[in-house]
């Protein structure tokens, strides 16, 4: 099992190829051999689980689970791809409010791409990209607070102590392009970081979950194998993920120009962390390679890690389908999403394949799986699935 190693740099250190940052920073380096991830029960993981059904009447739908928040004791879902809105729960799941404003005028959106819950300001923000504004909510009711433009090319944005910082992925806006804007809450720009390396430039990228994090704001970079800490107006290392002889080569983003080349050639190599989570003693954090998602665990207090993949996780604690995933932490469990439409073939097909007897042992094994099954109807919204880590 691969451990964290502390290293203390006392030299600058260089970040995104160019920009150089003069301070003495601790950085963590974990070593991860992609061939050496090993096939676990999920049980030496999770040592328990709950479904979480989410209500909503009947004139109110939604199609996924794009981004998911849980804070103030309730569940945050923004449907952004297809529902264009953010559903707001309470957390045993029954419906409280939607924002789903879709239009030009004053509190309505038409490209909305990322949302903040502010519970110190009792605020929910939707960043909308069409309007170039961001959207200011009442936390408790949904109902339009006011509005901020901004003339910048971003995609994702998160609170800060000032006001948000934005993650521009990669899109040029100045004739000195920086991936992160730093502003205060009416959106002047306080400072920009990150400088974007030309053979970066317009390369954007999806991430599963861009901002994650415990006590501070980290943000995880899919062809940057480096975990970043997010300060005031500014951002150092935090954890480095060394993957040795698979990690993409120094050269890689000048050998490949094309972003088809690049994600082709890239499944050679071990990149893509896209979910980063911090737990009170544990860290989570998934890459890919050849094809597969890997995930990667480690209690940096006992020394303990696991390693494993989607493929080899082996099931024998009774799930149903589960998207490869996670979308958000909630004290100690990983939460993740399905639809209902799925978990319904699951059983079908788990009945055929156990035939009559075989599935009715299966059905009193699995109480809690059943029950879901039972409360859920073909078209229903999706659900969730909450796992404990422990091991």
């Amino acid at each position: 099992m691969k451990q964290f190693i502390f290293i203390i740099f006392i030299f600058p250190i260089l970040t995104c190829e160019s920009e150089k940052k003069e301070r003495v920073a601790p950085q963590k380096v974990v070593s991860i051999n992609p061939n050496e991830a090993k096939s676990v029960k999920r049980s030496e993981i999770f040592s328990d689980y709950f479904f979480r059904k989410l209500n909503t009447p009947d004139s109110v739908k939604f199609a996924s689970v794009d981004e998911l928040t849980l804070k103030n004791n309730k569940i945050f879902i923004f449907d952004r791809e297809q529902g264009l809105k953010v559903l707001v729960f309470k957390l045993n799941g029954d419906f409280l409010f939607e924002i789903n404003s879709y239009g030009r005028g004053p509190g309505e959106y038409i490209q909305p791409v990322d949302f903040v819950v502010d519970s110190e300001n009792d605020v929910l923000s939707i960043l909308d990209t069409g309007n170039f504004k961001v959207i200011s909510y009442d936390l408790s009711t949904g109902i339009f607070i006011n509005e901020k433009k901004f003339d910048f090319f971003t995609e994702y944005f998160t609170k800060t102590n000032n006001g948000y910082l934005f993650f521009n992925n990669n899109f040029q806006n100045s004739t000195s392009p920086q991936n992160l804007y730093f502003t205060d809450r009416n959106l002047n720009i306080l400072d920009k970081k990150m400088p974007i390396p030309e053979n970066k430039m317009g390369f954007h990228f999806g991430l599963i979950r861009h901002f994650g994090g415990k006590n501070e704001t980290k943000l995880a970079l899919p062809f940057h194998n480096m975990i970043y800490s997010i300060l005031e107006n500014d951002y150092e290392p935090y954890l480095k993920v060394d993957f040795g002889s698979k990690n993409l080569p120094d050269n890689f983003f000048d050998q490949f120009t094309s972003t088809g080349e690049r994600i082709r050639e890239s499944r050679q190599y071990a990149n893509n962390i896209s979910v980063f989570f911090e737990f009170e003693n544990n860290v989570f954090l998934t890459y890919k390679y050849d094809r597969k998602i890997y995930y990667y665990l480690a209690d940096d207090e006992n020394k303990k890690s696991i390693h494993t993949n989607y493929d080899i996780l082996q099931q024998d604690i009774e799930l149903g389908p589960i998207y490869p995933y996670p979308k958000e932490i909630y004290e100690n469990y990983l939460v993740w999403d399905h639809q209902a439409y799925e978990l319904k073939n699951y059983l079908r097909n788990k009945k055929e394949e156990l035939g009559e007897a075989g599935f009715k042992e299966f059905q009193e094994s699995n109480p809690k799986l059943m029950e879901l099954d039972q409360s859920l109807d073909e078209d229903d919204n999706p659900y969730l699935i909450f796992t404990k880590i422990d091991f």
